[in-house]
C-alpha cells in the first residue's frame, strides 16, 4: 500500500487563477490535493495574531497568509513542507551571487 501524498495550495478569494495549473500538477503526481481559499477580511483580522506567532518583524501580508495557511494545513497534517524562504536558503536571488547587483 502506497501512502497518498497530500498537497495544499493557498489562494485569496477573488484571485484563484493559479488553481488550474496546480490541479494539473496534482493530477500528474497523483496527490490528494486541496485548495485553501483565504478570505481577505480574515487576512486583515489576523495581522496581529500572525505578528505575534512569528515573534519577529516580518512582512505582514505574507506572514498573515502563511499563518492562516498553516492553520488550515494543521487540521489534517502534523508535518508540512513549504517553499517559503527557499530562495533565501538556497541563494535563488541573482544579487546573492552577482556582485554587480
Amino acid at each position: 500500500i502506497q501512502p497518498h501524498l497530500g498537497t495544499r495550495c493557498p489562494g485569496k478569494s477573488g484571485c484563484i487563477d493559479h488553481f488550474f495549473t496546480i490541479k494539473r500538477v496534482a493530477e500528474h503526481f497523483q496527490t490528494e490535493h486541496h485548495n485553501i481559499i483565504l478570505d481577505n477580511s480574515e487576512l486583515a483580522q489576523s495581522l496581529t495574531l500572525a505578528a505575534e506567532a512569528r515573534d519577529l518583524p516580518g512582512m505582514a501580508d505574507i506572514d498573515t497568509s502563511l499563518y492562516l495557511f498553516s492553520r488550515e494545513i494543521k487540521k489534517g497534517a502534523t508535518v508540512a513542507l513549504s517553499g517559503e524562504c527557499a530562495d533565501e536558503v538556497f541563494g535563488g536571488y541573482p544579487w546573492f551571487y552577482r556582485e554587480e547587483m
